[in-house]
């Protein structure tokens, strides 16, 4: 049986470049047990922060204290934005997501009885083979007539 995980992972962007993992720490800390900081910096140059960390709070109330506190906060003269992080997976789905929302709203918007060009010619429905319920309503339809 797999042991489900209780620890949150928070995305800390908008920090000073000059902020060290112990200070970002440290911030967090006042909202309960911080397991680990990861600031990322340049993958070509390891000396070189991106501005953003990512923050592993022990449980996920007190993650979501941090969240409540801090985001759009500013911080050493900068907007702090804290949100849970997702994996690249499912930032991919939420954006499939709100896409396919964005094309059933604009479907649906569009006016439905529109006219054909002249000349255009009508768009046949694939052929679909009858499956046995249609074959017997059908022959039971014809019966009673």
């Amino acid at each position: 049986m797999e042991k489900k995980s209780t620890y949150t992972t928070l995305y800390v962007g908008g920090l000073l470049y000059s902020r060290s993992d112990r200070e970002i720490k440290d911030l967090f800390s006042e909202f309960g047990k911080v397991n680990s900081v990861k600031i990322i910096t340049d993958p070509n140059d390891t000396a070189k922060k991106k501005g953003y960390a990512f923050v592993q709070m022990a449980k996920q109330v007190d993650a979501l204290r941090a969240i409540k506190q801090l985001n759009m906060h500013r911080v050493d003269g900068r907007m702090m934005k804290v949100s849970i992080a997702t994996s690249h997976e499912q930032k991919v789905q939420m954006e499939m997501n709100a896409e396919l929302k964005n094309s059933k709203t604009s479907a649906a918007s569009a006016p439905k009885n529109k006219k054909k060009p002249a000349g255009e010619k009508p768009i046949k429905a694939p052929y679909k083979k009858p499956n046995g319920l249609d074959v017997l309503f059908d022959y039971l339809g014809s019966k009673k007539k």
